[in-house]
């Protein structure tokens, strides 16, 4: 059966049938379902690490059966699993089954748009981030190069409307404040290039770039009450 995508009433629809994963019934206590949108993520908390392996069957068999109940089914190669460390080294690997296929375990999880990784420093996301960050630099400086130098109002207009948002992303969730999150930042910053290359034919009067705003990664901008 399914939702078609892109229909006025799919958000709807699907909410209906999404909603039986929700209040599925008959689950462990130290078990919790969350979905958004068609990513549906099965959080489990145990003392040890090989009790998860026992407490996934009853789940992934009811979602099994969901998912088999609207004609649907989920992808074994995109579902994954990743453990996060409390205190002690992950030692032990459990055991979690889809459709008899053993659940293949990552170092890092992408979850709507921020990953995860088992210490929760999200030192991973920011590498991406600036993985990211540097692509979209390269392909300005590019236009940059063709005309001669971009305006410095377009190039602060780059800054605050794209280069800030994708680092800003989510920083209620992931920003600690720790320093090594904050070296990363400025790591981030101080190696964005300038936009603004000099021309043989006019000087340039102002420069914009990570470093010289000095707005993007100030402490109160990641101000975050935990």
């Amino acid at each position: 059966m399914g939702v078609p995508q892109g229909s006025s009433c799919g958000p709807v629809l699907w909410l209906l049938v999404i909603n039986g994963v929700l209040n599925m019934r008959n689950i462990e206590n130290d078990a919790y379902i969350q979905a958004y949108a068609h990513g549906i993520v099965v959080m489990l908390r145990s003392t040890a690490s090989y009790h998860f392996t026992n407490m996934s069957k009853s789940i992934m068999k009811n979602l099994e059966e969901w998912a088999s109940s609207y004609k649907l089914s989920f992808s074994k190669e995109k579902t994954k699993y990743l453990m996060f460390k409390f205190r002690k080294k992950i030692t032990h690997f459990p055991s979690i089954h889809l459709y008899g296929s053993r659940i293949s375990h990552d170092k890092e999880l992408k979850y709507l748009g921020i990953r995860l990784d088992p210490n929760i420093s999200f030192i991973p996301h920011l590498n991406k981030v600036q993985t990211n960050i540097c692509k979209i630099y390269e392909k300005t400086k590019r236009i940059a190069r063709a005309t001669c130098g971009l305006r410095p109002e377009i190039v602060k207009e780059i800054y605050s409307v794209i280069i800030e948002r994708i680092v800003t992303y989510g920083s209620e969730i992931w920003y600690r404040g720790t320093v090594e999150q904050k070296n990363k930042l400025l790591q981030i910053q101080n190696r964005t290039p300038s936009l603004t290359p000099v021309p043989v034919t006019r000087p340039v009067t102002e420069r914009f770039d990570g470093q010289d705003t000095g707005i993007l990664f100030t402490e109160n901008a990641f101000d975050c009450n935990y």
